[in-house]
């Protein structure tokens, strides 16, 4: 719905969001990871100025309540 959520926003399980991430190479291939989580999420690709922007995540259905990090890393440039 458009909404910018905080830092650590409480989603439940099925919820999408978008998330924007900043740091990368241009043109770098990112990969996203849940931890705690064996899900698989597609790659993305940082814009020219190395930002994924609106990466679309949906929170698995299979996922233990409680905290979880969302890492959007590359091989070479590491986590951001």
């Amino acid at each position: 719905d458009g909404k910018v959520l905080d830092a650590n926003p409480d989603l439940k399980a099925g919820q999408k969001v978008l998330v924007t991430a900043r740091g990368f190479a241009k043109d770098a291939k990112v990969s996203a990871q849940l931890a705690d989580s064996t899900a698989k999420f597609d790659d993305a690709t940082a814009n020219a100025d190395g930002t994924v922007d609106k990466y679309a995540f949906t929170v698995p259905a299979e996922i233990a309540d409680g905290d979880h990090t969302l890492t959007l890393s590359t091989p070479a440039a590491g986590s951001v």
